[in-house]
């Protein structure tokens, strides 16, 4: 029996159902391959390494591509530990003028009473130049 001659019982299949089949095909092949790389990379992690050469080509291939994975998922956490220090010290920063404005207010307080409440008893914030506004935190 051959494809294309008349008479043959051989039933073809429309170019759509041709292109669907092959996609099935090369997904299952892609999931076999996966699912290879996936045990060559758990059997690497486990100190079990392939003494054949497709077998370390296999291990070889799963731990770059873990590497690479675990290389931009480092490159992610220190930039945002570079972000949580910066925002560190602003907030010792913060926490140093905030200090010395307390220890200011407290000696006015005892120094001069009546400005101390003047200051005290106005309701409006005060403004900053400042990029972040820390009353509003």
């Amino acid at each position: 029996m051959e494809r294309g001659k008349s008479g043959n019982g051989v039933e073809h299949l429309s170019t759509a159902e041709y292109k669907a089949k092959k996609i099935l095909e090369e997904a299952e092949n892609k999931k076999a391959e996966t699912e290879d790389y996936t045990e060559a990379l758990t059997q690497a992690e486990n100190g079990e390494f392939a003494w054949s050469k497709g077998g370390l080509k296999k291990q070889i291939v799963a731990l770059t591509a873990e590497n690479a994975d675990l290389k931009k998922r480092l490159d992610t956490s220190m930039g945002e530990v570079l972000e949580l220090d910066k925002e560190n010290k602003e907030l010792k920063e913060y926490k140093v003028k905030t200090s010395i404005a307390l220890t200011v207010l407290d000696r006015l307080k005892q120094e001069h009473p009546e400005t101390y409440r003047e200051v005290i008893s106005q309701k409006k914030k005060p403004t900053t130049s400042e990029k972040k506004n820390w009353w509003t935190k």
